[in-house]
């Protein structure tokens, strides 16, 4: 409906796109083929980064004699030079960045790697020329324009930094060992019969979907989480790539505006604030999942209600609600993914209400209704009262609607408490100021927090700053909807998606205020833990969102206006310029958010090297108990329990050959140590555990190669005996907030040794071993 009013000449140019695409395309093709001709030569003279900067300044030049004459047809005038040389300026950095990602990140040659720079920068280099050689003749459009273009660049680059340096370190260091609660699930996974071990309550959720994804890592990937960790990935950034499509499809939004939905997306979805949650695959395919489903299930409302007016809105089609697909197709979609999210964290209840409201704000038909309706009350029937553990699921629920209001709110302020407010001493932990002081406004952060402590009354303070930042963020979310709901239409993809974020958020946490009431009076502390934080972040994603539309929708009547009524020159770019208030917020929002995000990296690592030591530790057959698996949540009786259960199964950290390996001489080939890695690996002082003196040590492998090609690492002592193991760990000192790892890490556990004789560390090659360096046993200095 909003695309159906754009004016004439957005149409016209619109039809005109798909030829002026291809005649951008063809001098693209041609402009590349010199530009990357004179890079290839420059590179092999002097440093990639500037041979890619001279190329860069030839092309720019083509570029603009082509795009204007050729690509676009619009005369040379010299005004367009004003904002050409900005744009390519800001393309260029693009460029380089993902350059620099691409090259020091991920290894690709850097002669190659430019071709990967360009797939990246065409289509957003197509829309931004056209966007500003088509613009009006006005000084104020002019330069209204040129902001919207460099505001759009600049959220987009910011976004594309959140998502690429969450996205690396993910595939990098989700935990690879079971840990905390997720003992728990899947102990009944692997003692349980199939299927009804799928249906088990754990902690009052029912992950039936996400428990099927675990059986598969359990049967075809030994449960080394390889594919939670996958699925996760792909759940998430489906998420990411459908919230860019509403968003690109959003024509009313100016492209700063959807370069600021952009960024909140990344934001909302990528904030390693939520690492918790992220890095654990167990918990990773819940969250993605359920978020995925609800996503999805806001689509699957705006495609029935598009459909149910397709006779009055027909310039609101496209082709795909003329495949066929009915309006009670899509509600059945819309509710499938309602169940989904409910069987897949204790949380996707809340999609159904959501689901319902989105209905009535769009007017669905009554029978449509009552399809919704009637797959809420059967799921609520299937989860209550009909499978196993049931009672316990009704038994957590409390009735006192002032506290759990509170609750609710305090809950909701999560990502502002997390990320700013809560950072004040003693609030915080150590750890969590110590890593946001060394990080970009980290320190003004530490030092506001800690004045506004100071000056409202400390932790008094902060929980009440709570409560008023979550009900402002409810109050907001109800207001949307009543007002929705009181006049209601057909929603754009992007709308329905805001709604269905903030609602469900809300929805979320209300919720909680009811069904985890008791337990946060034991416990307070856990109010605010960092395994909750993205569930709130969903509901702020959503109110962002509907707040940049609906500030492009108080703007955009400015434009329209008739020209006798005509606001003043000066006061209709005044008006324009509210477009850019969201955009420039998020950005300071990014900034804000930047030091907790770099932090959390440095903890998620700490996590995945403590977890592989204490795997390695397991291999050895001991019990190290501040490396157990549950992190001390749990009774010593329980880890040993599990740990026995993998063992037994070849699970996990057993599925290798290490473990069965230790005490005896090393059974396949050792190659020749002549020229092994430089290891730099120190051992700890000897300690005894249940019986047996062993020591752990930590240290570097110098060769980046070994890590990916030697998954598994023993230790030897002089007559290739196999007295130690050791796992590739995460590097405690991250050098670069790009790249995720600059060093291949190890930690582990070896037998003591009495004579201090230096002992060997070997990675397993496939069917030989390979030295990777010597080090002491005998701790001289404390790694």
């Amino acid at each position: 409906p909003e695309s159906a009013r754009a004016d004439g000449s957005l149409a016209t140019a619109s039809a005109a796109a798909p030829a002026a695409l291809l005649r951008f395309l063809v001098v693209g093709a041609l402009n590349t083929l010199l530009t990357y001709a004179l890079y290839y030569l420059l590179q092999r003279l002097m440093h990639y980064q500037l041979a890619y900067a001279l190329s860069y300044l030839a092309g720019v030049v083509i570029q603009f004699l082509l795009h204007s004459r050729f690509v676009f047809r619009v005369p040379l005038r010299w005004v367009n030079l004003f904002g050409y040389p900005p744009i390519h300026l800001v393309l260029y950095g693009f460029g380089a960045g993902v350059l620099l990602l691409l090259v020091e990140g991920f290894r690709v040659p850097a002669a190659f790697a430019p071709l990967f720079v360009i797939a990246l920068s065409v289509p957003l280099s197509f829309l931004l020329t056209r966007a500003w050689l088509m613009r009006s003749d006005s000084a104020g459009t002019l330069v209204l324009r040129l902001v919207d273009i460099l505001l759009a660049l600049g959220t987009s680059l910011v976004a594309a930094v959140y998502v690429a340096t969450s996205v690396s370190f993910l595939h990098a260091f989700s935990w690879r060992q079971l840990l905390f609660d997720q003992l728990r699930q899947y102990l009944p996974l692997l003692e349980g019969r199939f299927p009804e071990n799928l249906l088990q309550l754990e902690n009052g959720h029912r992950p039936i979907f996400p428990n099927l994804i675990r059986v598969l890592d359990i049967h075809l990937g030994h449960a080394d989480q390889s594919i939670p960790i996958m699925a996760g990935l792909l759940f998430s950034a489906t998420s990411l790539t459908l919230v860019v499509w509403a968003t690109l499809r959003a024509r009313s939004l100016a492209l700063a505006e959807r370069g600021a939905a952009v960024l909140l997306a990344a934001l909302g979805l990528y904030w390693l604030g939520n690492a918790r949650m992220l890095l654990h695959a167990n918990e990773s395919i819940q969250v993605g999942l359920t978020t995925l489903a609800v996503v999805a299930m806001a689509i699957c409302v705006s495609r029935a209600a598009l459909q149910a007016r397709a006779a009055d809105l027909h310039a609101a089609l496209d082709s795909s609600t003329r495949t066929g697909i009915t309006q009670s197709m899509w509600m059945l979609l819309a509710s499938g993914a309602a169940v989904v999210a409910t069987f897949s964290f204790g949380s996707g209840i809340a999609a159904f209400p959501t689901l319902l409201l989105l209905a009535l704000m769009q007017r669905v038909s009554r029978r449509d209704l009552l399809i919704a309706g009637g797959f809420m009350l059967g799921t609520l029937a299937l989860y209550l009262f009909v499978l196993p553990g049931d009672d316990g699921v009704r038994g957590s629920l409390s009735l006192r609607p002032l506290d759990s209001l509170a609750v609710s709110a305090r809950w909701l302020s999560a990502p502002w408490i997390t990320g700013w407010l809560g950072l004040s001493d003693p609030f915080a932990g150590d750890w969590v100021r110590r890593e946001v002081a060394e990080n970009g406004v980290g320190p003004w952060l530490l030092e506001s927090a800690d004045a506004l402590a100071l000056r409202f009354g400390g932790a008094e303070f902060i929980r009440w700053a709570g409560v008023v930042v979550g009900a402002f963020g409810l109050f907001v979310t109800a207001a949307f909807a009543l007002v929705r709901l009181c006049r209601p239409r057909v929603l754009s993809a992007l709308e329905s998606l805001a709604f269905a974020l903030a609602l469900f958020g809300a929805a979320t946490g209300l919720l909680i205020g009811v069904a985890r009431l008791g337990y946060f009076d034991l416990n307070p502390g856990q109010l605010l833990a960092d395994r909750y934080g993205v569930w709130p972040n969903l509901m702020w994603m959503g109110v962002g969102l509907l707040l940049i539309l609906q500030i492009s929708r108080m703007v955009t009547p400015g434009r329209d206006a008739d020209p006798a009524s005509a606001r003043p020159a000066w006061r209709g770019a005044a008006v324009e310029g509210l477009r850019f208030f969201m955009p420039l917020l998020l950005l300071a929002v990014a900034t804000v958010a930047w030091p907790m995000h770099l932090g959390y990296r440095g903890w998620g690592a700490a996590v995945y090297s403590i977890a592989e030591r204490g795997a390695a530790g397991a291999e050895l057959g001991f019990f190290d108990p501040l490396y157990a698996p549950s992190q001390l949540t749990m009774p010593p009786a329980f880890d040993r329990r599990f740990i026995e259960l993998l063992q037994r199964r070849q699970l996990s950290m057993f599925a290798g050959q290490g473990d069965d390996w230790v005490g005896r001489k090393l059974p396949i080939e050792l190659a020749p140590g002549d020229g092994f890695a430089d290891a730099d690996v120190r051992s700890e002082p000897v300690q005894e555990f249940e019986g047996v003196r062993a020591f752990a040590f930590a240290g570097v492998v110098k060769d980046r190669q070994s890590r990916p090609t030697m998954p598994e690492l023993v230790v030897l002592d002089s007559t290739r005996r196999v007295v130690g193991i050791a796992r590739w760990g995460a590097d405690p000192f991250l050098e670069s907030w790009l790249v995720p790892a600059t060093r291949s890490y190890v930690v582990g556990y070896a037998f003591a040794q009495s004579d201090c004789a230096p002992l060997l560390l070997v990675g397993i090659s496939g069917s030989r071993g390979i030295p990777l360096g010597e080090f002491e046993s005998c701790a001289k200095s404390m790694p």
